[in-house]
């Protein structure tokens, strides 16, 4: 079965972004950082999956994702609401069968504030929805989740579901148990929400084997520790 990966985003030109790493480390570098974090998972996750979407906030915003997202991105709004009315919205068009064929899509989503995410994670969620699983969720030490994959939605997975609390992913586990939900998990790994994300996420990078790996961790390096920086053109 194919699959969709949805990567949601708030355009770093387009209002805030980052505003707890923006305290820390001041608007313009945090604005750079999401910026660089962004870029990179649209080069790293292009040839991913079959289908690639940037889903974008806000919808004024789109025209200049697509200036970022180059000929392997189609690049949709947000809908209006809170995050899981977003995602729901966005899973239900996401598993429809692609043009000229009737086959279903498996739908993936992840957000812009984790850089170690790498196709073989998406692959993998990818084989666990196809194998029979209904939900799969990436775990980030905050309580939330960097990717959570449904083979299709259901309007209750985000029922009561407290957004930016560290009782996300156990609210949504408890919901798909309700549904009668079949559920994986993949390996933990962490957003880059305030400094000391950012300082473990450089450590992650440049601890990897893989060049492009160390040299993002070298660019976010530069913004740690220069807070204040004017946001390169």
């Amino acid at each position: 079965m194919p699959a969709t990966l949805g990567i949601f985003a708030k355009h770093p030109d387009h209002g805030p972004v980052k505003t707890r790493l923006g305290a820390e480390i001041g608007t313009h570098a945090a604005i750079e950082v999401a910026r660089l974090m962004l870029q990179f998972l649209l080069g790293q996750l292009r040839h991913s999956l079959g289908r690639n979407e940037i889903v974008g906030w806000p919808p004024d915003a789109i025209y200049d994702f697509r200036s970022l997202s180059r000929p392997h991105w189609t690049v949709t709004p947000q809908t209006s609401g809170d995050l899981g009315e977003k995602m729901n919205h966005w899973f239900e068009t996401a598993v429809a069968p692609s043009p000229g064929t009737t086959i279903p899509q498996t739908a993936i989503a992840i957000g812009s504030d984790c850089p170690m995410v790498t196709p073989g994670h998406l692959h993998e969620a990818a084989e666990m929805l196809n194998g029979g699983c209904d939900l799969v969720l990436g775990p980030a030490g905050d309580g939330g989740y960097w990717l959570i994959g449904v083979r299709q939605p259901h309007p209750l997975l985000f029922d009561n579901v407290i957004w930016s609390s560290s009782e996300v992913r156990a609210q949504t586990l408890h919901n798909a148990a309700r549904i009668g939900w079949k559920t994986r998990l993949l390996d933990p790994l962490d957003d880059v929400d305030d400094l000391a994300g950012l300082h473990r996420a450089i450590e992650q990078l440049r601890s990897s084997a893989s060049p492009d790996f160390r040299e993002l961790a070298e660019s976010l390096e530069y913004h740690a520790s220069t807070p204040g920086t004017e946001p390169h053109r």
